[in-house]
């Protein structure tokens, strides 16, 4: 067994080294931990506000004790190791209680009915459960990555929207390492905020635990690159196909839950302070922290398709070119676009594609090789009209994971609002900052850089769609559109 973690006095040295004093979890300067019961109205009354329930029992305080005496058994030469047996043992709990292992066999961190009685003191007792409850939501979400990937319907994607190579071919690593992290993001910041969030409504703190979610996201994501890195040659090779590699995805988000779960509890400084901001308040309290284990799987998929979609249109052999044309007109009129001898837009393209949003009609279109679609035998320029993409009306139907027409169309309009109204936006997916990491929480898959198809109006299409005729466009960044 190990031994127990020595309790101490805090001191300000031991602050400066474990934590900043502002992130610890909220304490009472009028009570003593010790001497709070189990009959305690914290305890026994759950319709209490829990950040109250968490004051009550003085469990900040209790927090601040077991840091510092992790702190001196390091200084004595202890092994940085099983943190949370350590607090197990701090507050007679459960023997044997590795909450940083996933296994199998069982790690002693969950299904153990704990109750206050359980443990010495109540402070104890709020966080050895919140502790539980922090690994039976990160195995939930274990189980979740694996049921999304064994349930997509990559192939379906391939045949419906274009071509991805599905076997014989997979995606380069660089595009895989960018899907696979930006898909981190945009299903681990949800969950995460979905747990810490509720603390955005005091004022007092709202800054410091945003920035604690997109910290815990950002490390995440990075533990993510380190494993996706690690296999980028044997595991991710484009020669594997895409439905291995997202297969090989799926093991690396898998095991990126695992590393997280051995950073919060491993010990570290960093850790054991987003580990404090995230038990803080009460927050693995009730069931303001359990995920739907079908519906993350859901956000799983969806963020993965998000990227499949555009991607089986990009590799089309018919180089399709998906591009958004604009019109001032109202939502319930026509935009003029085969009046007056042009033939622009196929009649139901036309009718039945538009989406209208804040007033502005869009339609999502597809682009046109030159090679196979226009008359180059006799010279003309006309290349036919421009109809729906490939997939347009699985769109309309919500057939895949529930991604629709508008994602498509908001989320490029998102995408160039946030590029200065300019198409072409890039987002550094592999440092992502602040602004990124909390637009993929406020907009999922709506957030700037996930859809980011160029959008026009559609006169200035077919202005360089002459020019690219003639050979006279030499930047085809963001064509049809201008950049």
């Amino acid at each position: 067994m190990d031994r127990m973690i020595k309790p101490l006095f805090l001191t300000a040295s031991v602050f400066l080294c474990l934590a900043d004093a502002s992130v610890l979890p909220h304490r009472r300067q009028d009570l003593d931990w010790r001497s709070v019961t189990c009959v305690d109205a914290g305890v026994t009354d759950h319709s209490l506000y829990a950040p109250d329930r968490w004051l009550q029992v003085d469990a900040g305080d209790a927090w601040a004790s077991v840091l510092e005496g992790w702190n001196v058994n390091l200084t004595e030469g202890r092994p940085q190791i099983h943190f949370s047996n350590n607090v197990s043992n701090y507050f007679h709990g459960p023997q044997d209680m590795f909450c940083e292992i996933f296994s199998e066999e069982g790690s002693g961190c969950t299904s153990l009915d704990l109750q206050c009685d359980d443990v010495n003191y109540p402070a104890g007792y709020f966080i050895l459960h919140s502790f539980e409850n922090i690994f039976a939501m990160h195995s939930n979400i274990w189980s979740a990555v694996n049921d999304a990937v064994l349930s997509n319907d990559i192939a379906g994607i391939a045949s419906e929207f274009g071509k991805v190579p599905v076997e014989k071919q997979g995606l380069a690593i660089s595009i895989l390492i960018d899907i696979a992290l930006t898909c981190w993001g945009l299903v681990m910041g949800p969950a995460w905020n979905k747990l810490i969030g509720p603390k955005f409504n005091d004022g007092t703190s709202a800054s410091t635990v945003k920035d604690t979610t997109n910290d815990i996201v950002k490390n995440s994501m990075a533990l993510t690159k380190d494993i996706l890195n690690s296999r980028a040659t044997d595991q991710l090779g484009v020669q594997n196909g895409l439905e291995a590699q997202m297969q090989a995805l799926t093991q690396a988000w898998k095991d990126s839950v695992l590393a997280t779960q051995q950073w919060l509890f491993g010990g570290s400084p960093e850790g054991l302070t987003q580990l404090g901001n995230m038990i803080s308040d009460a927050s693995m309290f009730g069931d303001g922290w359990l995920l739907d284990r079908a519906a993350h799987a859901k956000e799983v998929k969806r963020s993965i398709n998000a990227f499949l979609i555009p991607l089986a249109w990009s590799y089309s052999p018919d180089v399709i070119y998906p591009w958004i044309a604009t019109s001032d007109v109202p939502c319930d009129q026509d935009p003029g676009w085969n009046d007056n001898n042009q033939y622009w837009i196929q009649d139901g393209a036309r009718d039945n594609g538009r989406y209208c949003h804040e007033g502005r009609s869009y339609w999502l279109l597809m682009g046109r090789d030159r090679n196979t679609q226009c008359d180059s035998k006799t010279g003309d320029m006309w290349c036919g009209k421009f109809d729906s993409p490939p997939g347009f009306q699985a769109l309309v139907d919500h057939k895949y994971s529930d991604i629709s027409l508008q994602n498509v169309v908001v989320g490029s309009i998102n995408s160039k609002a946030a590029n200065g109204d300019r198409n072409g936006l890039k987002v550094d997916v592999q440092a992502p900052g602040k602004e990124v990491l909390e637009s993929y929480v406020d907009r999922g898959i709506e957030a700037p850089g996930i859809f980011n198809i160029p959008i026009c109006p559609m006169e200035e299409a077919m202005e360089n769609y002459y020019m690219w005729y003639q050979n006279d466009k030499e930047d085809m960044t963001n064509f049809p559109c201008n950049p």
